[in-house]
């Protein structure tokens, strides 16, 4: 595939999953970031059309600075923020306000700049100050935030009562203020009514405050491990609130004795004083009280962050086959190179690529597997391999290592198999096919697939989403496929289809 081609229609790709995400989740300031992705995809799409030889670059000049760039520094600045690292949080929130110039980043910058201040006065007046100057609307925002040095939690419902158009925007600090303050079952039920319409950290952040303050000390610590916004006084904090409120009260001593160490060494007086609070007004041993309708809740919470911390974990460890897999396709790719180049048709022959003389003619059916480890360049199999080790940690981790095997092979297998019969039925022309890429799409379909069934067992807003958002990636790649002529759609489709048949059999989840 040429390379100039592959970046441009990979641009067009993203920004038409950015754009179609930010409508379904519709997050503040969404209508302008849509804009921006389908302006960097015009700007792909006519660089495809008038300028073919250098339409990736274009593409990227575009994509880096208006999408990657903004999205990268918004991210960095709130990881600083959650670490206590107000300064440098402040820094990068105004340099992703100039990337991305919208009336939301300019506030976002504005605030992050004010509470720098702030902490660094002791004081929140530089909040205060900024209060009197944004538009009412925003006020809200900042109340909020200035409750929360504070300590006031118990304000910050009300604020959030009153924001009105706010409550969005408030959610997050809406649930941790209903559990500081004791309500859980409105806490359990605001989660519930606003985990729609959060997303990335927010939803995390959720789930753990719910968690933590139902006293899920398993389900805590393993999200903990893989959330990286926040730094280790943070994390030591949730885990003490979550053992101080173990429904068996056996972690009880551990959480006070936990949160005393907090109350004294602690860096942000934040941390100090909430410690210090929860060990004044805490002496019930043996959790929190709730409703059975919350206890459903948590329960579900429990159970979808294990089942998310199995799909997200980075650990290579965890994946040793999605590796090998990984290590077999180089090999072979090393092989093609040292027989005389990856892009020769009669190098790929030699070592197995799906010819349909030699299959139909001369029995080679072993062609059908082999050809799925075999790739036309350097930039085929950088693309496969992305995919493999994206979709294939993911099932492997959820479902198991024999889901992965029996899905690579019989997809492989599979796609290659219906592309043959194309070619004998003369529907599609004869053609030499290598590449990974249906044994692939049918991990695609394997995920897909237990989505759907996670979807229909729930019923649950988020696995509904889940379900959406892969619909729509799916949508994506078939209109890549084709506007792409190297991409073999039939490969693809047949390839997905064959995993979303293997998903809906009983294999057994990898353990939590």
């Amino acid at each position: 595939m040429d390379l100039q081609l592959f970046l441009a229609i990979n641009v067009i790709a993203l920004t038409a999953l950015a754009a179609s995400m930010a409508v379904m989740h519709r997050p503040p300031g969404f209508a302008v970031w849509t804009g921006v992705n389908v302006a960097v995809a015009a700007v792909a799409g006519a660089a495809l059309a008038k300028a073919p030889d250098h339409a990736g670059l274009i593409a990227l000049a575009a994509f880096i600075p208006l999408v990657v760039v903004p999205v990268v520094l918004s991210q960095l600045s709130q990881r600083q923020s959650n670490r206590g690292r107000y300064a440098q949080a402040a820094r990068l929130a105004g340099l992703a306000a100039v990337f991305h110039p919208t009336q939301r980043s300019r506030l976002n910058a504005a605030l992050a700049r004010a509470h720098a201040l702030s902490e660094e006065l002791g004081d929140n007046a530089p909040l205060r100050d900024l209060m009197r100057r944004v538009a009412p609307d925003q006020r809200p925002i900042i109340e909020g935030m200035i409750a929360r040095s504070d300590g006031r939690w118990g304000d910050i419902v009300e604020i959030v009562r009153r924001g009105g158009g706010n409550r969005r925007d408030l959610a997050l600090l809406e649930i941790r203020a209903l559990g500081e303050i004791g309500r859980y079952d409105d806490m359990a039920d605001r989660f519930e009514r606003a985990k729609s319409s959060l997303v990335g950290n927010e939803l995390v952040f959720a789930q753990l405050f719910v968690l933590a303050f139902a006293g899920r000390r398993a389900a805590v610590e393993r999200l903990l491990d893989v959330v990286k916004a926040l730094d280790d006084e943070a994390k030591a904090y949730w885990r003490a609130l979550a053992a101080l409120r173990s429904p068996d009260g056996h972690g009880h001593d551990d959480g006070r004795v936990a949160l005393g160490r907090l109350a004294v060494q602690a860096m942000r007086a934040t941390t100090r004083h909430a410690a210090e609070r929860h060990l004044a007004g805490e002496a019930r041993v043996g959790g929190v009280p709730l409703t059975p309708a919350s206890e459903a809740i948590v329960a579900a919470t429990e159970t979808r962050v294990y089942r998310f911390v199995d799909m997200t974990s980075s650990r290579s460890l965890r994946t040793p086959l999605t590796l090998a897999l990984i290590a077999l396709n180089g090999l072979a790719f090393a092989a093609e190179v040292a027989s005389g180049g990856s892009e020769r048709t009669d190098v790929l022959v030699d070592l197995g690529a799906l010819f349909p003389p030699l299959v139909l003619g001369d029995g080679q059916w072993w062609r059908l597997l082999s050809s799925s480890f075999l790739h036309f360049g350097p930039v085929h199999l950088g693309a496969n391999m992305l995919m493999l080790y994206l979709l294939g940690g993911i099932i492997e981790r959820g479902l198991g290592w024999r889901a992965l095997i029996t899905g690579y092979v019989i997809g492989g297998i599979g796609s290659a198999a219906f592309v043959l019969w194309l070619m004998q039925a003369r529907l599609i022309a004869y053609a030499v096919l290598v590449g990974a890429s249906g044994a692939a799409m049918a991990l695609f379909g394997m995920l897909v697939a237990r989505s759907v069934s996670d979807w229909r067992r729930s019923r649950d807003v988020l696995d509904r989403r889940r379900v959406v958002s892969l619909a729509i990636v799916m949508a994506v790649q078939i209109v890549i496929d084709l506007g792409v002529p190297q991409v073999s759609l039939a490969a693809h489709l047949s390839g997905f289809a064959i995993g979303l048949l293997l998903g809906f059999l009983p294999w057994r989840r990898a353990r939590a």
